[in-house]
């Protein structure tokens, strides 16, 4: 089942939808959802098939998180569509003499960006939610995620795993992705860095390329399956919540009349 805060902001969701409706835009938000509904709710069992609990609960995470990503791809056309649109940077400043995570462990260095990479993770602009209320389940959001990851982040030794596993998919990921992950690992493996909604999704993108195009497994890329599972858990649980904010907020706009 959902956890409280899901079903606040689905609750929230689900009756703006329903006045959409009857109005043009109503089923330009049918997919999503559809999609959203099917990845917070659907369960996975294994009968007859010999697996242990933490390989279950860390293949069904993966499986779920994917699908919840589905369901934010759907809003896409729409984010463009409606103007919410984060705005492209003309120039991503380089990372000095470091391109990757390994190259920046080995120079000892921290990347910074003055922009952030442009891609499908960090399409919406966040600054464009207008509802005081979304912008407070927002925060709630932000937040829960940060504290669901404590535990694998503050600790040198289950930060070390969760960062070895962040290097898994930033090694299997390509052009703009990779920069979105490197700043990803420093912000949620480093505490002096602010998390915001791209860091996430950016994980979220890159697991869902994993386990559609590289045949993602359980134990790939981590032998703990415990710290995979509670990152993976905390990357749906967002992701979710945000998909869900964001088509939120589309609506809210499309029925004020402003398209």
């Amino acid at each position: 089942m959902p956890n409280s805060q899901t079903l606040v902001i689905l609750n929230y969701f689900s009756d703006c939808y329903k006045e959409l409706k009857g109005h043009s835009s109503g089923s330009d938000f049918r997919s999503f959802n559809s999609r959203i509904l099917l990845a917070i709710y659907s369960e996975m069992t294994f009968p007859g098939l010999s697996i242990e609990a933490d390989e279950m609960e860390t293949h069904t995470l993966t499986s779920k998180l994917s699908e919840a990503w589905f369901a934010y791809e759907t809003l896409l056309p729409n984010i463009v569509r409606l103007g919410f649109e984060s705005e492209k940077p003309e120039k991503i400043k380089s990372y000095g003499s470091a391109s990757t995570i390994q190259e920046a462990i080995a120079l000892h260095r921290n990347f910074v960006s003055l922009g952030v990479p442009f891609g499908k993770a960090s399409t919406f602009d966040d600054a464009r939610i207008t509802d005081a209320y979304l912008e407070i389940l927002m925060e709630g959001s932000i937040n829960d995620f940060c504290e669901s990851i404590r535990n694998i982040t503050s600790t040198a030794d289950s930060r070390d795993k969760t960062q070895a596993y962040l290097l898994h998919l930033e090694e299997h990921s390509l052009g703009l992705q990779k920069d979105l992950l490197l700043l990803s690992y420093n912000a949620i493996t480093n505490s002096i860095h602010t998390t915001t909604p791209h860091h996430v999704m950016s994980i979220a993108y890159a697991v869902r390329n994993q386990y559609v195009h590289a045949g993602e497994t359980f134990s790939s890329g981590i032998e703990d399956l415990n710290i995979k599972s509670t990152l993976l858990a905390a990357c749906f649980t967002f992701v979710s919540q945000y998909a869900l904010i964001i088509a939120t907020q589309l609506i809210i706009y499309s029925m004020e009349g402003k398209h």
